[in-house]
């Protein structure tokens, strides 16, 4: 936690720690890929397709490959994102405690009603 009682290096949109968040991407990766991987693998073992069993090889390496990809730009994105953010409490933080300094202005005063008699 932070100074301000926020949770340091949570994604914004899950709320998960970017750790947990990362994790889970690569479990569900690595399940998507086993997924795809064995049935086709069964299949070409049975009726002993090496050239099947090189495609769907083929195929899981691009995928790969551009999950891969994929997952380093929302990591570079992802720090950015969490770059400005910090920039933006600093300078937020920075604006509470000028405007909490500063004098406070004193509210004009309101004219005193006469005591006397209203004239005639």
């Amino acid at each position: 936690m932070d100074a301000r009682g926020r949770r340091r290096g949570t994604d914004v949109n899950c709320g998960l720690p970017l750790g947990d968040a990362m994790n889970f991407l690569l479990r569900t990766l690595l399940a998507l890929l086993l997924a795809i991987m064995l049935p086709g693998a069964a299949v070409a073992q049975g009726s002993g397709d090496a050239a099947h069993v090189n495609g769907r090889l083929s195929e899981l390496q691009r995928t790969l490959a551009a999950l891969s990809t994929q997952l380093e730009q929302l990591k570079a994105q992802n720090q950015q994102l969490q770059q400005r953010l910090e920039k933006m409490q600093t300078s937020f933080g920075q604006r509470i405690e000028r405007l909490e300094k500063a004098p406070t202005p004193k509210p004009a005063s309101k004219p005193v009603p006469r005591s006397g008699n209203p004239r005639q």
